[in-house]
C-alpha cells in the first residue's frame, strides 16, 4: 500500500513539473459545491482573497483561488498567487536542522553555544544549557518579545545579539511560550553550520528538489512578482489597504512567501514520509520526530475537538474530532497562513488569505476536513465569530494638568534589545517617532499618556507611556508594557 501511495506521489510531482496550475476541481464528491461554501465565506469574513489545495492520497483533490489578490485593480487570486506565509516558515527551518543532524553537522540536543559561541542569554545557567530543540519548541523561559524585530531595521545578526538584554518569565523549560527570536537563532545555527545563508540552505535541500519554483524570502521579492497578493486589515464590514510589512531580518521564523501551486508539494512531501520523486531528503523516523509532540502548549482546552495542544518541531500537534493533526499558523501584516495534515488519512490542507483579524483560514481547513472524514458539521464561523473581542482601551482619569511642562518630557529613549523612540513637542502635545512611523500621545493622567488609535510600527492600540523622574525632578526615563508577561520595559532617557 505504501509502495502505491510513493508511485502516485511519484506521478503527481511528474505532472506539477509540466503543468504549473493547479485547476479549480473537486475530485472528490465530499467537495462537492465546495468552492460556493470559500465564496460565502469570503463574504461572511469580510475577506479580499483567499487560496486553498487540498490533498489526498498524494493527489491534489481541489485547489484554486477566490476573490481579489488587489481590490482596486480587481485582479483575481490564482493558484499562482504569492501570500507570505509567516511563520509556517518555521517548519522548513527544522526540516532543514533535521537534514543537517542526519548529515552530522548538528546534533538537536547539542548546546547553542557549541555552534554560537557568541549566543548570550540574561540567565548564564540557561545560556549554556539550552539546546537547539528547546530554541524551536519554545521552551526557553524566554517570553515573545515580538517589539524587539517589529517594525524595526535590525539585522539578523543584530536581533540575536538583543536577546542577551531581554528579560525572561518563566523558568527553563518549565512552560511553552512562543518566541521567534529563538528560531532566527536556530536560523544563525544553519548559517554556522553550513558557511552558507539560510535562505540558500532552505532553497538546495528543499525548494529545488521539491520544484517549488515560485517560494521566496523576502517582501521585496514578494512585491516584483506579476501575480502577488495586497496586503488589507479589517475595516467594519469592509477592508482598508496594508502596508507591507518588511521581515527579511525575521527569516528562519517567518520571512517566507509561496502559492497553493508549491505548498500543495510542501504537504504532500510531508505525507508522503520525506520522499521526493525517488529520493529520501529526510528519514521517515527523523520526519515523525519533527511532526511529533515536545511540549504542552496549554492545558486549558478552548474547543473540544481539539481537547490538547502540544507542539513539535516547528509544528503544532493535537487531535482533532479523534484524529491526529499535526499543523501550523502564520499571521503577518495582513496575511494569514495555515497549514493541517491529518498522516493517518494522508489528508492535507493549505489556505493562504491576505487580510488580518480573520478565521477564513481554519473555517476552510475545518470543513474539507469535515467532509473528507464525514464528519457531523460544525458552524467555524459562527464559533470563532462569537469569540472576537475589541481590544481594550486605556482606562483613564484625566488630571486637570501635567507635572511638568511638555517640553520636558521631549527627548530621545533607548532599550539595548528594544531599540529607541523620540518624543517631540508638536504645537500643544507631544508625538512618539519609532523607525519612521508617528504617533500623537494623549494625556492620560499623572504622567502618563497614551498613543491615539492608528499605524505605529508594530505596537498594539492604546500603548501606554508612563514617565518617571529622577531625584533631581528630571524626567530621565518611560516605562512602555511592550511584554505583557513581564514587567513594563523601561527606555532611558538619552543625554
Amino acid at each position: 500500500m505504501k509502495n502505491m501511495i510513493h508511485l502516485r506521489f511519484i506521478v503527481t510531482i511528474v505532472l506539477y513539473s509540466l503543468v504549473s496550475l493547479i485547476h479549480a476541481r473537486a475530485d472528490d464528491p465530499r467537495l462537492e459545491n465546495f468552492s460556493s461554501f470559500i465564496q460565502s465565506e469570503l463574504r461572511e469574513w469580510s475577506a479580499p482573497g483567499v487560496a486553498v489545495a487540498v490533498i489526498k492520497n498524494g493527489e491534489v483533490i481541489f485547489g484554486d483561488g477566490f476573490g481579489y489578490r488587489n481590490v482596486d485593480e480587481q485582479t483575481p487570486v490564482t493558484p499562482s498567487t504569492l501570500f507570505p506565509i509567516a511563520s509556517n516558515t518555521k517548519a522548513f527551518t527544522t526540516t532543514v536542522i533535521g537534514m543537517l543532524v542526519e548529515d552530522g553537522l548538528l546534533d538537536w540536543d547539542a548546546p547553542v553555544q557549541e555552534y554560537l559561541p557568541e549566543f548570550q542569554m540574561d540567565d548564564p545557567y540557561i545560556m549554556a544549557h539550552i539546546t537547539i530543540r528547546d530554541l524551536v519548541t519554545h521552551r526557553s523561559g524566554l517570553p515573545r518579545h515580538d517589539h524587539v524585530w517589529l517594525g524595526t531595521p535590525f539585522s539578523r545578526e543584530s536581533l540575536v545579539e538583543r536577546i542577551q538584554y531581554l528579560p525572561f518569565s518563566k523558568g527553563f523549560r518549565e512552560a511553552y511560550q512562543y518566541n521567534n527570536l529563538l528560531y532566527v537563532t536556530a536560523g544563525r545555527v544553519i548559517e554556522a553550520v553550513t558557511g552558507s545563508t539560510w535562505e540558500n540552505v532552505v532553497t538546495h535541500r528543499i525548494l529545488r528538489p521539491l520544484g517549488m519554483t515560485s517560494t521566496n524570502f523576502s517582501i521585496t521579492d514578494l512585491q516584483l512578482a506579476d501575480d502577488h497578493a495586497r496586503a488589507y486589515t479589517v475595516a467594519g464590514r469592509g477592508h482598508a489597504v496594508a502596508p507591507f510589512r518588511n521581515v527579511d531580518a525575521l527569516g528562519p521564523a517567518g520571512s517566507m512567501n509561496s502559492t497553493i501551486n508549491d505548498m500543495a508539494k510542501w504537504l504532500q512531501f510531508n505525507l508522503n514520509e520525506g520522499i521526493v520523486m525517488l529520493d529520501t531528503l529526510i528519514q521517515p523516523d527523523h520526519l515523525r520526530q519533527i511532526h511529533a509532540p515536545w511540549i504542552v502548549v496549554s492545558q486549558e482546552v478552548e474547543d473540544k475537538e481539539f481537547p490538547f495542544t502540544m507542539y513539535g518541531l516547528g509544528w503544532r500537534v493535537s487531535t482533532y474530532r479523534g484524529h491526529t493533526v499535526v499543523y501550523h499558523g502564520g499571521a503577518i501584516g495582513g496575511y494569514r497562513s495555515y497549514v493541517i495534515l491529518l498522516p493517518d488519512h494522508d489528508i492535507g490542507v493549505v489556505s493562504l488569505t491576505n487580510v488580518n483579524r480573520s478565521q477564513i483560514n481554519r473555517v476552510i481547513a475545518y470543513k474539507a476536513i469535515d467532509r473528507l472524514l464525514d464528519l457531523e458539521v460544525i458552524n467555524w464561523s459562527k464559533r470563532f465569530k462569537e469569540r472576537m473581542e475589541p481590544p481594550a482601551d486605556v482606562e483613564c482619569h484625566p488630571d486637570p494638568e501635567l507635572t511638568h511642562s511638555l517640553d520636558a518630557y521631549t527627548g530621545t529613549y533607548e532599550h539595548p534589545a528594544y531599540g529607541e523612540f523620540k518624543i517631540e513637542r508638536r504645537d500643544n502635545r507631544l508625538a512618539v517617532t519609532r523607525y519612521g512611523a508617528t504617533s500623537n500621545l494623549v494625556h492620560c493622567k499623572f504622567n502618563m499618556f497614551y498613543r491615539e488609535r492608528g499605524h505605529w510600527g508594530a505596537f498594539r492600540s492604546r500603548l501606554e507611556f508612563t514617565f518617571h523622574v529622577n531625584e533631581q525632578g528630571e524626567v530621565d526615563r518611560v516605562l512602555v508594557p511592550v511584554e505583557s508577561s513581564v514587567d513594563d520595559i523601561v527606555f532611558k532617557r538619552i543625554k
